[in-house]
């Protein structure tokens, strides 16, 4: 069963608190952020985004969440929410990255329209947004396995073309923590939130991926159930006159292997 809701996931129910991610999104440790925004079109940054694209667009497509006895080794892709993305954001205290793109002609592959490079110092006050929840901050996102032998060779990939894009660049420019959550709030398309430690001056390891998809893929195959009910979908009126939306119940619970 594949299920796909654009633009409004509240239109879900998500029993249990998707799925439970506090151990990746742990805001307990504060940081002190350094943050700068990267232009994608700059000279000096272009080609480390552009061997970094590619990269995008085979997340995009592995942002799914599924789960079927047919198939016991996916990866164990797991769903949060775009507001837990930015507590951990805030609190993160080593490398991030925060990527927004746009899906292009309606496939995987998607082009930057900006990237901000957070590096924060563990032990300052935590720092809190007092922005306004956007629009899109209840959006669903989904952490990519990438400790999966399927998902294995983008990872090391992945970290090798995040790590070219540590050093100073002339096209960086300084931007707030307020920005960086007020796209990820705000922003319509794709997002991307890396969380990562630095281990060189051109090097990260230990990445946590999420993706916000424009488009939230899920699929559960009934024999994948370990009880109860299987998930049900219907199609709900929108309140504002528009298309309808999908609505789609179901225990996250039930779906996570032990």
């Amino acid at each position: 069963m594949s299920t796909r809701n654009p633009c409004r996931l509240p239109a879900f129910t998500l029993v249990a608190g998707c799925l439970a991610l506090s151990a990746l999104l742990d805001p307990a440790v504060a940081a002190d952020t350094a943050v700068r925004r990267l232009d994608p079109a700059a000279a000096a940054t272009k080609p480390a985004i552009d061997a970094l694209t590619p990269d995008l667009g085979a997340l995009l497509g592995a942002a799914q969440y599924g789960r079927s006895k047919a198939d016991p080794d996916a990866p164990k892709n797991a769903l949060t929410s775009v507001q837990r993305l930015v507590n951990a954001v805030q609190a993160h205290s080593g490398i991030a990255y925060v990527a927004l793109a746009n899906r292009v002609d309606g496939g995987d592959a998607v082009s930057v329209n900006a990237l901000y490079v957070l590096e924060g110092a563990a032990g300052a006050p935590q720092q809190t947004s007092t922005a306004p929840i956007g629009q899109t901050a209840g959006k669903g996102a989904v952490y990519v396995d990438l400790a999966s032998d399927k998902l294995r060779p983008l990872a090391e990939q992945l970290q090798d073309h995040l790590g070219a894009l540590l050093p100073p660049a002339e096209s960086a420019a300084p931007a707030s923590l307020a920005d960086v959550v007020n796209a990820l709030q705000e922003n319509p398309k794709v997002a991307y939130v890396v969380l990562a430690e630095r281990t060189g001056p051109a090097a990260v390891a230990d990445s946590r991926v999420f993706v916000v998809p424009d488009v939230l893929r899920i699929s559960i195959s009934d024999d994948a159930v370990a009880g109860g009910d299987a998930p049900e979908v219907e199609l709900v009126p929108d309140p504002a006159g528009g298309p309808p939306m999908i609505k789609f119940e179901f225990d996250p619970n039930k779906y996570i292997k032990e």
